[in-house]
């Protein structure tokens, strides 16, 4: 961060943001004109993921069903790093959830997709609600 001449970029000593009538000239050309300069720093992080449902022609019912990348854990209230595969062909339901920072796998599930009941949507038709 600096001030400086905005006429001939000599380095001034003063206070950024002083009045124009509380200034002194620019000792290197008289100039009352001003250049503040100032870093601004921030970061973004860019997260992406992809879903998608493979089907048996243009109208049939999905047979797979995939979800990988990132995905927020509401319980850790931090974003994770899922892989889901739905395969209603193959009876399989494979589920991964895995830490980015550290690669540790928070959660991991395999089973039959006929056994795999009462999560998600199924919850209230499982309880009975």
């Amino acid at each position: 961060m600096g001030t400086q001449c905005a006429e001939c970029g000599y380095p001034v000593a003063e206070i950024p943001g002083v009045a124009p009538n509380e200034r002194n000239p620019c000792p290197s050309c008289g100039s009352w004109a001003r250049l503040v300069m100032l870093e601004v720093a921030g970061e973004v992080a860019l997260r992406g993921s992809l879903h998608l449902k493979g089907r048996h022609g243009p109208r049939g019912r999905w047979f797979v069903e995939m979800f990988v990348g990132a995905d927020y854990w509401r319980n850790g209230r931090r974003w994770m790093t899922k892989l889901r595969r739905i395969d209603r062909d193959a009876d399989t339901y494979d589920e991964v959830v895995s830490d980015p920072d550290t690669g540790e796998t928070i959660y991991e599930q395999h089973e039959p997709l006929r056994q795999h009941w009462g999560h998600g949507d199924d919850r209230r038709t499982a309880n009975g609600e």
